[in-house]
């Protein structure tokens, strides 16, 4: 972080961070260089005000950071062999 905060880069946990959810937000877990690729070329005919790139790094896409979807109801799973504090189902946060 501490590179990239320089004034040469001046990019921002908070701008990954943007950047990550806005991603998510448009395309959930399923964000593709294909529907980046799509997004800059539709920004591209817009009005320089609206474009992709006004954002810089907090722009869609730029960063992904990995988000979890625990959104389900099976978001838990089943573990008979592995006893935490009496549980039998430990939540599975990726997959």
């Amino acid at each position: 972080m501490e590179k990239l905060q320089k004034p040469e880069y001046n990019i921002t946990a908070r701008d990954m961070i943007q950047s990550s959810v806005e991603a998510y937000l448009a395309h959930g877990v399923n964000h593709t260089a294909e529907k980046m690729t799509s997004r800059l070329e539709i920004s591209a005919t817009l009005p320089s005000d609206q474009q992709w790139f006004v954002h810089g790094a907090a722009g869609e896409g730029a960063f992904t950071i990995p988000v979890c979807d625990v959104g389900n109801s099976g978001w838990v799973v089943g573990c008979p062999t592995v006893v935490v504090s009496s549980l039998s189902f430990l939540p599975s946060f990726l997959g």
